[in-house]
């Protein structure tokens, strides 16, 4: 067996089964709905999808990091990393862009109402532009904290402040690469799909039926690719880690005996 082999199976199980968790919490825990449109996720669903998020991707971490040919029970075992320090990190790191969002927006929001109310629309230009720099500090946020559950999968016992601290410095050091994997696995295909989508509707005239089922299936196609790529945008994140690791253990290694 080789470093980079895992058992695709056992962490697309995984997956799938937090997926469905989520989906089912989004069921029960609905918001109330205004005027009998779609009702938006409540408060309590966000908070039980985010703790179910955050343990089955430890969880992953953790077997992708210590028994990438393990079974789905074996994968399943651990859960005996997560720690109160540790899991509340991980919640802290995915909560601050959630409030910095809704923050930003709160303020936002206010102030566009004011201009248009007095009559002026130049907040409108500005609110695009908001838009987009959110959308890359989110990204460059998400790149900085993108191995936080290998960190913590790794380190179980490390205290809340080195652990913080550690997050953020592997992820720096492994920006790079984790723009690529990003780019490679998830960003470039969903630029693709809603090329075709826009291209697909755009070549149509009025209200085409085959260009609809054309885009059901496509759609369909997108979101199965999503499931599965996401479980290969993983694994090469574990073996970026793994390497980064094995690669200070070396330099680690190396000033001891030449001191």
């Amino acid at each position: 067996m080789q470093k980079r082999d895992f058992k695709l199976s056992s962490v697309l199980i995984i997956h799938i089964i937090m997926t469905l968790i989520i989906f089912l919490l989004g069921k029960l825990f609905k918001g109330a709905s205004v005027g009998g449109t779609e009702s938006e996720p409540s408060m309590i669903y966000s908070i039980l999808a985010m703790i179910v998020s955050i343990v089955t991707n430890i969880i992953l971490a953790h077997g992708l990091l210590f028994n990438r040919m393990g079974s789905v029970s074996e994968y399943l075992d651990g859960y005996h990393v997560i720690k109160p320090t540790n899991f509340g990190l991980s919640l802290l790191i995915n909560v601050i862009p959630t409030i910095a969002m809704i923050l930003t927006g709160t303020v936002f929001a206010s102030s566009l109402t004011m201009n248009l109310l007095a009559g002026s629309y130049t907040g409108l230009g500005s609110m695009l532009i908001l838009i987009i720099l959110m959308l890359i500090v989110s990204m460059i946020y998400y790149i900085f904290t993108a191995y936080q559950y290998f960190v913590i999968a790794d380190n179980p016992n490390k205290a809340f402040g080195d652990l913080f601290k550690k997050v953020f410095v592997v992820g720096k050091d492994l920006a790079g690469q984790t723009l690529k994997v990003f780019l490679k696995w998830i960003l470039a295909p969903i630029i693709i799909y809603i090329v075709l989508i826009v291209a697909l509707f755009g070549a149509s005239s009025g209200a085409n039926i085959g260009a609809g089922i054309f885009a059901g299936i496509l759609s369909l196609v997108f979101i199965v690719y999503i499931v599965v790529a996401y479980v290969f945008f993983l694994n090469q994140l574990s073996l970026n880690y793994l390497d980064y690791k094995e690669k200070n253990t070396d330099e680690t290694y190396q000033k001891q005996v030449f001191e």
